[in-house]
């Protein structure tokens, strides 16, 4: 139950706020000899309590399974409201099924956006142990700046619901739902957002088993919330199981935090720039670049709304398996990149090249990162096979409509090319944020973009839509950002910057 996640530390310049805990942001972490070799060790070694100084090595597959497995589950929690929600619509109605498609596309993508707070409050309190005053206001400007950001999150959702979900793809007969839908998951972002972010005060004390529980009793409420409300609400009902389990795991989590003394008490309100900017200096280039990930699964979700009702429902059963398996893995591969790379690639930097691996010839970074590679490509194959079955084998669990069953096992093969590449693509990306090349990530992010939504133009010019097609012509062009960033990846490896900080994923 110990995370490994206290790894991913700034490591950027040591030259400033050397004696601000916020500042700490961008130097602590860097590796220096005579720095804090906690962090050191716990990238070399897999005791979390390691506290000697020690030279960077070259991770064990056991320390990044513990650094994944919990974070994993992190990131499952993030969409599992809407995936049990669209499992009990899926057997009620298969016209509110797929109105939850662009209302679930609305708010979770915009919600994703935020998701960079998590990484920032995680460096900066890794970077602050020992300080409890300075730990207590990190604390406290990460929970005013989640609830704020949720707060203008939840009012822009609610005043555009109705273009939102439009412009994603829901037709007259889906609207009204997916509207109501949308207006009540907002409600609920302010306390979503606050327990995302809260969840970095237990990682910070390599605590992945709190977290965890959290999600458990999130989703425990949540079913029970769905079977009680779904069949006399129906949208509505499963919306608003879905906040109050949210509302539940939240108490849950500051009852925790407080009983260990991590809760901020008394709560110190940001006052100026000061304050936010070690925050926000995580968002930039990498915000833009999820945002452009995003818009690619969005203009999914609108190109499958015009296939017709079935096909539209059976896309949502689609994206929430693609959420459970490409993104929750691919994150947390992405972030352990960040974690294991940049004290390597500052020790192979300040020995003026590089160091190999024992028994190899590469260097320790582009050992770690074949590692990475090879254990997020293996748990990427396995989640799209998981898939198959899931669509051909039980599809019934989501749906009990034959059309949308027929649809699942029709087209659940074009899936596996975007489930597996996906998590490789992130770790890649991961792997550049950690030697410092967020404006590569930003470029191929945009040429992603670019050929995914090429890709649909081209369908439908032709008219060649499927959803078969749809989901193949994404996962062509994920193949060709891998290409790309896999190139600027290694070079990335054999030419270390100075400075190496982590970034959120995408």
């Amino acid at each position: 139950g110990r995370a490994r996640l206290v790894a991913p530390k700034a490591t950027g310049s040591a030259s400033s706020d050397r004696s601000s805990c916020s500042g700490a942001g961008e130097e602590a972490g860097q590796g220096r000899e005579g720095g804090d070799g906690s962090e050191r060790g716990e990238v070399s070694k897999d005791s979390p309590e390691s506290s000697e100084p020690q030279e960077a090595g070259v991770p064990t597959w056991k320390a990044l399974l513990r650094f994944v497995t919990p974070a994993f589950f992190l990131v499952v929690a993030n969409s599992s409201m809407s995936s049990v929600d669209k499992a009990f619509m899926g057997r009620t109605s298969t016209l509110e099924l797929a109105a939850m498609g662009p209302a679930t596309a609305a708010f979770d993508s915009s919600s994703y956006l935020l998701t960079f707070l998590n990484t920032a409050t995680l460096s900066l309190l890794t970077n602050c142990q020992g300080d409890p005053e300075m730990s207590r206001r990190v604390r406290s400007h990460a929970v005013a700046i989640a609830a704020s950001g949720a707060v203008l999150l939840a009012i822009v959702l609610w005043t555009e619901a109705h273009r939102f979900s439009t412009r994603l793809g829901a037709t007259p007969e889906m609207l009204p739902f997916s509207v109501s839908y949308l207006r009540l998951r907002a409600l609920g972002a302010p306390i979503e957002r606050g327990a995302s972010v809260a969840t970095s005060f237990c990682l910070a004390e390599r605590d992945g088993t709190t977290p965890l529980l959290v999600t458990v009793l999130g989703l425990a409420v949540n079913v029970v919330g769905d079977a009680a409300l779904v069949n006399r609400f129906g949208l509505q009902g499963v919306a608003i199981a879905s906040v109050f389990a949210s509302a539940v795991g939240y108490a849950y989590l500051i009852y925790s935090l407080r009983r260990r003394s991590l809760w901020p008490e008394p709560f110190d309100v940001p006052r100026g720039q000061r304050d936010l900017l070690p925050f926000l200096r995580f968002a930039g280039p990498v915000l833009f670049a999820v945002f452009l990930k995003t818009i690619v699964l969005a203009n999914m979700t609108a190109a499958a709304s015009t296939l017709g009702m079935a096909s539209a429902a059976a896309h949502q059963i689609f994206s929430t398996l693609f959420l459970l398996t490409a993104v929750a893995l691919g994150n947390p591969f992405s972030w352990a990149a960040q974690a294991f790379l940049p004290p390597l690639l500052q020790s192979e930097r300040r020995r003026g090249g590089v160091g190999t691996s024992s028994g190899s010839g590469r260097s320790q970074s582009l050992e770690t990162l074949a590692r990475l590679l090879l254990s997020a490509l293996v748990s990427a194959l396995l989640g799209s096979l998981a898939v198959v079955v899931f669509c051909r084998a039980v599809g019934g669990v989501a749906t009990s409509d034959p059309e949308v069953l027929a649809e699942l096992a029709h087209a659940s093969l074009a899936l596996m090319p975007f489930t597996i590449l996906y998590p490789v693509l992130l770790t890649l990306e991961g792997a550049l944020y950690g030697a410092q090349r967020r404006g590569a990530v930003l470029a191929l992010s945009l040429a992603f973009y670019v050929l995914a939504s090429g890709s649909l133009r081209l369908l439908r010019h032709f008219g060649m839509m499927t959803l078969s097609t749809i989901w193949v012509s994404t996962g062509v062009a994920c193949g060709v950002a891998v290409l790309l960033t896999a190139g600027l990846a290694v070079k990335a490896m054999q030419q270390p910057k100075e400075a190496q900080r982590p970034v959120a994923a995408a």
